[in-house]
């Protein structure tokens, strides 16, 4: 009878080993996919810092023209726009491109630019 209760206390020992074993595996498992989430992140976060910063670059350059082109001092030319155009296509192309097709109508309505 003693044997019987000591071999029935191993058993469940030994279960809750290996329960606790499962339990850790999985909790390590977790930790490692975790770290490579954050990792992953760290990375898409840092690209899109980078991309507000040239969004960022843009807008301020467009809001100068715009403003530019409502000073009656000294006013917004063509050589000017295309001067500040020409900037964006050098520091960001893929930018430039995306800004020029989907803001060309508004930007030339919203800068009235003097010949």
């Amino acid at each position: 009878m003693i044997l019987y209760i000591y071999l029935s206390c191993m058993v469940i020992f030994l279960q809750e080993i290996i329960q606790n074993d499962r339990k850790l595996r999985y909790t390590s498992d977790r930790i490692i996919m975790l770290e490579q989430e954050e990792s992953s992140l760290e990375k898409v976060m840092e690209q899109e810092t980078r991309h507000i910063t040239t969004l960022e670059t843009v807008h301020s350059t467009i809001q100068k023209l715009i403003d530019q082109s409502n000073d009656k001092t000294d006013p917004l030319t063509v050589d000017k726009a295309a001067e500040a155009f020409k900037e964006l296509q050098v520091r960001s192309y893929r930018l430039f491109k995306l800004c020029i097709f989907y803001t060309r109508f508004e930007v030339l309505m919203a800068v009235k630019i003097q010949y």
